[in-house]
């Protein structure tokens, strides 16, 4: 598969792409927004309180056990494999210490 010329959304052909670095960090900090706001993590968190508060019961439950979860799904299951280079120069512990 190139990244040219052939349109797939089998998610392990999309791993195998070879994505430029400069690229793959403005993709995966447009993805790590998204999904942050999605977990919610500080300072995106806002909407929160409010979303609880207005939900009915179910709604709350729903919003508790999958919603907030999918942020977290979506960070290990698309940003981390899909732009690997960028997720090792944003992560909190540098990659010589990994060892």
């Amino acid at each position: 598969m190139t990244q040219q010329g052939s349109y797939s959304f089998d998610l392990l052909k999309l791993y195998q792409l070879q994505i430029p670095a400069a690229t793959q960090t403005w993709l995966f900090l447009a993805f790590a927004l998204a999904f942050c706001i999605k977990v919610p993590l500080f300072p995106f968190h806002t909407w929160l309180p409010d979303a609880h508060v207005q939900a009915p019961t179910a709604g709350s439950v729903i919003l508790a056990g999958v919603m907030l979860k999918m942020g977290t799904y979506g960070l290990v299951r698309f940003a981390f494999p899909l732009f690997p280079e960028a997720a090792t120069l944003f992560a909190p512990v540098p990659r010589a210490c990994w060892r």
